[in-house]
């Protein structure tokens, strides 16, 4: 990142403003991806669950932002990072084994969609 900022910071505006895109771009699509396609697949399969979907969405955005912030006061930012992917992996996996067991028939009626 300082390489980047090094390299742009003699630019143009524009130039600028392209490269912290193309900087930002990976990290807000692979962070803004998974809660689409749960609603989507909880869609085809549970409508009753994209209620609770919403809420726990909503509920942990009002609630990671000021956690973030006394994290990274009291620790350093690259805690902040870990915690995150830490919680991204825990919810992404919690997903998969919803999908798992909803697909059981002992649990629940079967996926029809591919994951």
């Amino acid at each position: 990142m300082p390489y980047i900022i090094d390299v742009t910071l003699g630019t143009h505006l524009i130039a600028r403003a392209a490269a912290a895109a193309l900087t930002i771009f990976p990290l807000g699509f692979a962070a803004g991806m998974p809660f689409p396609l749960a609603i989507k697949t909880l869609g085809q399969n549970d409508r009753d669950m994209i209620p609770w979907a919403w809420c726990v969405n909503s509920s942990a955005s009002v609630v990671s932002a000021p956690l973030a912030l006394s994290i990274a006061a009291s620790t350093d930012y690259s805690t902040v990072i870990m915690l995150a992917s830490v919680v991204y992996l825990a919810a992404g996996a919690a997903f998969y084994l919803y999908c798992y067991f909803s697909a059981s028939p002992v649990m629940g009626t079967k996926l029809t969609s591919r994951m």
